[in-house]
């Protein structure tokens, strides 16, 4: 005689219900906790300031023995002191540094969609048409309007007359 047995054991584990749960409740705290420019440059003072403070705090702690109550007043006046001194300078770093960023960012992405249209220019003789048409524009409008000739980043003359389309 056969007999099924039916046990109720949960589906699924209670600690991996648990951990995707948590990850779904985290799931927008890396776009919320972005780091602009305002915030960057608060770090970058606060860092400095904590650098100072920490090596004020080793100076004046063999002073401090006898003078608790001015090594105090001494320390906090030293961070208002640094945090007066380095605000401009530190929001200043946090700009270029953020810029600095940006225009790497949009110079990668140049690049990348440089390499796929050259990539694309390569193995499409009607895309290498069209930027070899582009290019002979440009040089015939250019002495027109008194610009010079835009470097184009993923083509030279030698591969374009190497890869001409058939007529």
């Amino acid at each position: 005689m056969n007999r099924f047995i039916n046990p109720a054991y949960p589906l699924q584990h209670r600690g991996a219900e648990r951990f995707t749960s948590a990850l779904f409740a985290f799931h927008g705290f890396g776009a919320a906790m972005r780091i602009g420019r305002p915030a960057l440059g608060t770090l970058l003072l606060a860092g400095a300031v904590a650098a100072v403070v920490v090596v004020a705090d080793q100076i004046v702690s063999a002073w401090a023995e006898d003078h608790v109550v001015g090594a105090g007043l001494a320390l906090w006046a030293l961070v208002f002191l640094v945090m007066a001194l380095l605000a401009d300078a530190s929001r200043g770093l946090a700009l270029r540094m953020v810029d600095g960023f940006d225009a790497w960012t949009r110079a990668a992405q140049r690049r990348a969609s440089d390499e796929r249209m050259w990539a694309a220019a390569q193995a499409d003789p009607r895309v290498m048409a069209d930027i070899h048409a582009a290019m002979l524009r440009e040089e015939s409008a250019a002495p027109a309007t008194g610009r010079s000739m835009r470097q184009w980043p993923f083509a030279d003359r030698s591969a374009l007359q190497r890869v001409q389309p058939r007529a």
